[in-house]
């Protein structure tokens, strides 16, 4: 008997969990790298996952890349790429009718290949008969690395048809080797799977 119980409540459990929602969403983020001088854009996917009516977690990929505009020549350039996981916890208390304000929390991983400014040269160019101006260029030095950390993420979701949803979103992840992104984007998602 005790068997058939175990049996029954297992696959009460499943059952319940494959009748909720499972949302897919893309968005695309202006992103600014470091400390805020590296602009540029990240994509990402994320899988929704329901665990009640105001929790529910969610994996993700997201890629990346930004980098400076020097003005002229004697600016460095500095650039990086990323590309990662988070597994995201999110707390929804704001939930209407077609629309839905949610909160999360969670551990990220990033690799990041960032092109840092190492070596110097000069040019020296002459101006009119005795006038030099010295131009300095940077040559950019790749170094790889992979870096745990955290992020957080405020997120609004509008509902515009059954299965369709639009949305914003603010998020900010920081790094153990002291990368930090800050991104505020556009989303689109689609529910998988409604009863």
């Amino acid at each position: 008997m005790k068997a058939f119980t175990i049996t029954v409540l297992v696959f009460l459990t499943f059952s319940t969990f494959a009748q909720k929602p499972i949302q897919f969403k893309v968005g695309l983020n202006n992103s600014l790298y470091g400390s805020g001088d590296l602009r540029g854009f990240e994509y990402y996917n994320e899988i929704i996952f329901p665990i009640n009516g105001h929790l529910s977690w969610a994996p993700s990929i997201h890629v990346g890349s930004g980098s400076n505009n020097p003005i002229d020549n004697t600016s460095p350039r500095f650039s990086t790429t990323s590309i990662g996981t988070d597994f995201t916890v999110y707390f929804s208390p704001w939930q209407f009718e077609k629309s839905k304000i949610q909160m999360g929390v969670g551990p990220s991983i990033r690799y990041f290949n960032d092109g840092t400014p190492e070596t110097t040269g000069f040019q020296t160019i002459e101006i009119g008969n005795s006038l030099k101006r010295v131009y300095e260029y940077y040559y950019p030095i790749p170094s790889s690395y992979v870096s745990p950390g955290f992020s957080v993420v405020l997120d609004s979701e509008l509902k515009v048809s059954n299965h369709w949803k639009i949305g914003g979103r603010v998020s900010f992840s920081s790094f153990l080797e002291g990368q930090t992104i800050a991104q505020l984007g556009l989303s689109a998602g689609y529910t998988l799977f409604r009863k």
